[in-house]
């Protein structure tokens, strides 16, 4: 059986992607594997299929369909490598898949460093919290209940079916994370009615790369985020931490209807460094 050994990603311009693939040393005949290119805008769901067939010894595909023109779109990639015999069929049993990629995945030592120092520095201080980060839909079946396909957006913004994405679903289902918050600053905003608005600056780690109005859950503390801007900290344009400007929700914001995982699986999951993620 063939295993993925490394998968390189690299954006040729905005609308085009390469994708590579090479496998650990082996007998095995490349001409006798297929290859299946899956993307996603999450690093770990949502992934489908935009090139199945591809011979193993291509090593390299072009994605010439981007699903959508954002400057906070993150692509992910997996390579999926299966056995085939004569007749196109896979053989069971013989199917590798790759972790999932994303542009510019590579890290220096120096990186490295930076990035495992923090995540130790989080967990050993007790500063850094257990929170879920849900990652907000951009792309996939539109909401039935709310989507105005003429003007192309949502018409209501508490909606149960798209939490006002305008996508089934909403978000993403969520990563655990650390994050380390700060005091939350207080004050009165004074438009057409007088609002309550909580500000607080926080500091996670590279993973997940976040974009404006994602949503956070504060494990322990039944508070929800949304993010407002992201400032990552970056060694030679490699990302190694991320600072947040989070806004509280109101009581009322429909994404506090968000499922969360329950209590076994939020304490038994265990955080990875993602380093290669």
């Amino acid at each position: 059986m063939l295993i993925i050994d490394e998968v390189l990603v690299d954006a040729v311009s905005q609308k085009n992607t390469v994708i590579g693939w090479a496998f650990r040393p082996t007998v095995e005949l490349l001409g006798n594997y297929r290859v299946t290119i899956s993307r996603s805008l999450s690093p770990q769901d949502g992934f489908e299929s935009i090139a199945t067939g591809l011979r193993a010894d291509q090593f390299v595909y072009l994605d010439q369909d981007p699903p959508e023109m954002s400057k906070w779109t993150t692509l992910y990639y997996k390579v999926t490598v299966e056995k085939v015999d004569a007749a196109g069929t896979v053989i069971p049993g013989e199917t590798h898949v790759s972790d999932a990629f994303r542009i510019h995945q590579g890290y220096s030592p120096r990186a490295l460093m930076i990035i495992r120092s923090r995540q130790i520095y989080f967990a050993q201080l007790e500063i850094g919290r257990d929170s879920l980060v849900y990652r907000r839909r951009t792309s996939g079946q539109t909401c039935p209940e709310c989507y105005d396909p003429v003007q192309q957006r949502t018409t209501r913004q508490g909606c149960p079916v798209c939490f006002g994405t305008g996508r089934i679903g909403g978000y993403y289902p969520p990563i655990r994370v650390m994050i380390q918050y700060q005091p939350g600053q207080r004050r009165n905003v004074v438009m057409s009615h007088l609002t309550e608005e909580v500000r607080i600056q926080a500091t996670m780690g590279h993973f997940p790369l976040m974009t404006p109005r994602d949503i956070v859950y504060e494990i322990g503390t039944k508070k929800w985020y949304v993010v407002n801007t992201v400032s990552p900290k970056e060694d030679i344009r490699v990302v190694t931490s991320q600072r947040l400007d989070l806004r509280e929700l109101d009581a009322q914001a429909k994404e506090q209807d968000l499922p969360i995982p329950d209590a076994e699986m939020v304490a038994g999951s265990v955080h990875r460094l993602q380093v290669i993620s």
